[in-house]
């Protein structure tokens, strides 16, 4: 039988290998313009303390100032809010989560849910992947993602 360690290191193995084999053609954590260039999508949940309510506007106005954040829906059910969000790496990810969201004011909790496949899209044109993430990041974060 194996530690709980054990199994959740080959959790996280399993993860990282459906991360690596994940693909443009399907759209969430994968290679675009090369190999170097990496982005990972999430779906964060967020649930607020009881008392931020009040400041639901601000909490919102903040989240929308959050660049990595491409959707905030509110939501009903054991959350607050669902957002979708893109990151260089899953580095990248764990700063956004630590040093970005969880600053905002009013936020309880969190649970963020990493894509590796995304199976349906909305229909019409979307510029390329890596034009995408330029306006999201910058250059810079696509070039320190590459390192």
């Amino acid at each position: 039988m194996s530690s709980p360690f054990e199994e959740a290191a080959k959790s996280a193995t399993a993860v990282r290998r459906l991360i690596d084999r994940a693909t443009p053609a399907n759209g969430c954590a994968g290679d675009f313009e090369g190999e170097s260039d990496r982005h990972v999508t999430a779906f964060v949940s967020l649930h607020l303390i009881a008392s931020a309510w009040r400041r639901g506007a601000e909490i919102e106005t903040r989240i929308r100032s959050l660049r990595q954040v491409v959707e905030c829906h509110a939501v009903s059910g054991e959350f607050d809010y669902l957002l979708k969000v893109v990151v260089p790496s899953l580095g990248g990810l764990a700063d956004f989560l630590n040093t970005g969201l969880m600053q905002v004011p009013g936020i309880a909790r969190l649970r963020a849910t990493i894509c590796v496949a995304e199976i349906k899209t909305p229909p019409g044109p979307r510029p390329p992947r890596a034009t995408r993430l330029r306006r999201l990041h910058g250059d810079e974060s696509l070039a320190e993602a590459a390192r």
